[in-house]
């Protein structure tokens, strides 16, 4: 589980609040090589950032 800690996109911003709900999670989907992928929304123009949070 990945926690996103800022979207330039959000609403505070004066954006659309285009996103992802507050984090993403990794699922065993393999991409470029690796065995886990997440899949993102990504508000155009914008910079997302993620941290990954432990259990």
């Amino acid at each position: 589980l990945y926690q996103e800690i800022f979207n330039s996109d959000a609403a505070v911003y004066g954006g659309s609040n285009a996103g992802n709900a507050g984090a993403v999670l990794a699922e065993p989907v393999p991409m470029h090589e690796q065995q886990y992928s997440v899949s993102l929304t990504m508000p155009p123009l914008g910079a997302v950032i993620f941290k990954p949070m432990t259990a």
